[in-house]
């Protein structure tokens, strides 16, 4: 019978290698200890994303009011463009006196003009109405301005009162 010598592991090239049986074990940190540390740096993050996400909101906010103070200086360019000195009867003709008025105030103009707003507060929109032409006949002029400030919602972040200054100019050629 012939006898086979054994070799050690890892010895020969052989195709049953024995491995050593490795187990975790928890390793301690050999630098400073850092509790708390996420919790800081989640504060910090966060409050800078809320930040931008608050401005985003509020930028969308002001684009939206910006709209709604373009479409009623449309609006009121193109009502007081009806209403001149040939209009009909039963309309009463605007101008050519230089009109400001506050949105919130009476006044035939106003009242038209309000249910425009969208359901945002009257008292914030003020309403010029010029004729520079100087009469409110056919194919004279009319200018309409439409200002608004809305406080914004990151007024302390801003300098001054915190409130943005909107502006809208339409002017229209009077058709009746």
């Amino acid at each position: 019978m012939t006898s086979r010598k054994l070799s050690p592991a890892g010895s020969s090239p052989s195709p049953f290698r024995q491995y050593k049986m490795i187990t975790s074990r928890r390793q301690r940190c050999s630098g400073p200890v850092r509790h708390g540390a996420a919790t800081v740096e989640t504060a910090l993050v966060l409050g800078v994303w809320l930040l931008l996400l608050l401005g985003t909101l509020d930028l969308g906010i002001i684009m939206f009011r910006n709209n709604f103070v373009h479409h009623l200086a449309n609006s009121a360019a193109r009502l007081a463009a009806v209403h001149g000195s040939n209009s009909a009867p039963e309309v009463t003709p605007w101008g050519p006196t230089t009109l400001q008025v506050g949105l919130d105030q009476p006044h035939p103009v106003t009242d038209i003009l309000r249910p425009l707003a969208g359901g945002l507060p009257p008292a914030e929109f003020q309403v010029r109405m010029e004729w520079p032409d100087g009469g409110n006949r056919f194919d004279d002029r009319v200018r309409v301005t439409v200002t608004s400030s809305p406080a914004t919602a990151l007024a302390s972040f801003l300098p001054g009162d915190g409130t943005v200054s909107l502006q809208s100019v339409c002017i229209m050629r009077i058709s009746h």
